[in-house]
């Protein structure tokens, strides 16, 4: 059993790595590894085994897809015996000789098949035209204009809920807020969906 949790390492304090997932990890049972996040940090760690607990790896690495784990687990009998963990830049990828670099630049075809599977049910529900927009809304930057105060897109996200859901008020918190809009990440099967050049955009 692997864990994800989207809580993170924060320091080492007092000869203790201490942090929300350092402390949900002492408190999930049967997982051979437990990967965090959120705090943007790079951790790793192993809690050593007993001869009633198997060890259990925990591993963080820092947003953006700049670093990767390469974690072991040694089993016998289907039991965990023994685990490692290390941290490995994507930029450093191209100059290794071992076996990682395969696993990061070789796409892995069952992988990819099964996005596929579901990026080709998403098409028909998001590769339609609902409306145009007059520019390409702001986010990013440093600091980030949608986390540093009221922004025109976060304003429109808690329009439309407060209009779907009939509400008084709505909060859109400026961390949810993940791309442009219109996003400029998305691609859609049918180009055409997407203007380009001055004047309004499609989305």
């Amino acid at each position: 059993m692997i864990a994800l949790v989207h809580q993170g390492w924060l320091e080492n304090a007092d000869g203790v790595s201490k942090g929300i997932l350092n402390t949900m990890a002492a408190q999930i049972k049967g997982a051979a590894a437990i990967y965090g996040g959120h705090s943007h940090q790079s951790f790793a760690s192993v809690i050593p085994s007993n001869t009633r607990v198997a060890p259990v790896v925990i591993g963080q690495t820092r947003n953006s897809g700049v670093e990767y784990t390469r974690t072991q687990i040694c089993m016998n009998n289907g039991k965990v015996v023994g685990q490692s963990i290390e941290h490995v830049l994507k930029s450093a990828s191209a100059t290794m000789t071992t076996g990682i670099v395969s696993t990061i630049t070789t796409q892995d075809v069952a992988a990819a098949a099964m996005v596929k599977k579901y990026k080709d049910q998403l098409t028909g529900k998001l590769d339609v035209r609902i409306g145009k927009v007059s520019g390409v809304f702001p986010r990013g930057g440093s600091p980030a204009v949608e986390r540093s105060g009221e922004t025109p897109i976060g304003n429109y996200i808690a329009d439309l809920m407060r209009a779907k859901h009939k509400t008084d008020f709505a909060i859109q918190n400026g961390g949810g807020i993940r791309d442009t809009f219109p996003a400029k990440t998305y691609i859609p099967v049918n180009p055409a969906l997407v203007r380009t050049g001055t004047g309004p955009r499609w989305w």
